[in-house]
């Protein structure tokens, strides 16, 4: 692999945190980058950091204190922003705001507080450019939810009923956001990427439980094996979450989610609602 590496003296600065530091400059065929490093110790990054990936047209920026993240970290693709927020001792803090480009804007996907790498406080959640969901993680609390008026299958007592109830079970992270997660880990088999116009459909099922975890996950409706095992490969990395349980009658009952992953030739996937 080719690359370039420049190394240049900096004055001592107050913007250095008033230490002796090193500019470097490193170019490959994928990444372009700048960034400066104390010089008595090279492998710690502090000060100034930027990175441009030539494969996403995606730019990275930042600060490092003593080769941790730290203060306003902003990432933007074709100029347009898509992420930004402070870093303190490698770990996330304060205000975050995350963007999903639309045309050339960008909408918000996310927004919300940390506290050493931890949501807390309130976070709302948006699909395409409108508020789905609002969540308080301090108190563990449901704020606001697009209107729903599908039919789940829930446990109320012995019963199992169908009925739509006042709340949906929802991810934390709302809908569009989950469905996200999953399309960007999913991986096409290989065995079938020579195929054209090619697509197949997994239907996975699971139980939100009382308490917001996932039970009973399987498959009702069947593909080729190793699109089954895609699919409940990627779902398992998400089964941990914590669920926001449906609400019937006042109180939190256990319910049953359909989804379907629908593959398409080119590896990307449709969950329909």
């Amino acid at each position: 692999m080719k690359y370039l590496l420049l190394i240049l003296f900096l004055p001592l600065t107050k913007s250095s945190f008033s230490q002796a530091l090193l500019r470097k400059k490193i170019e490959d065929y994928k990444h372009k980058m700048e960034f400066t490093v104390l010089k008595d110790s090279q492998q710690a990054k502090h000060g100034y950091y930027k990175m441009y990936d030539l494969f996403s047209l995606t730019t990275t920026e930042g600060f490092y204190k003593h080769g941790l993240k730290d203060s306003l970290w902003h990432i933007t693709r074709n100029k347009i922003l898509t992420s930004t927020g402070s870093y303190k001792n490698d770990v996330a803090t304060g205000v975050w705001k995350n963007y999903r480009i639309n045309k050339k804007s960008g909408c918000l996907i996310d927004s919300g507080e940390y506290s050493n790498g931890k949501k807390i406080n309130e976070w709302a959640y948006f699909d395409q450019c409108s508020p789905e969901l609002k969540y308080n993680y301090s108190l563990k609390k449901l704020i606001y939810h697009l209107p729903d008026s599908t039919f789940y299958s829930i446990i109320s007592g012995s019963d199992t009923l169908l009925v739509v109830p006042e709340n949906p079970p929802l991810h934390p992270e709302g809908k569009a956001n989950f469905r996200k997660k999953i399309e960007m880990n999913l991986r096409f088999p290989r065995e079938f990427m020579t195929s054209k116009n090619f697509t197949r459909k997994v239907t996975l099922s699971f139980w939100i439980t009382e308490s917001g975890a996932v039970e009973e996950l399987t498959i009702i409706k069947k593909s080729e094996e190793p699109f089954d095992r895609e699919a409940l490969r990627v779902f398992q990395q998400f089964e941990k979450d914590s669920w926001i349980p449906a609400v019937y009658n006042g109180k939190p009952v256990k319910s049953r989610i359909i989804l379907p992953i629908t593959f398409s030739y080119e590896g990307i996937i449709n969950m329909n609602d």
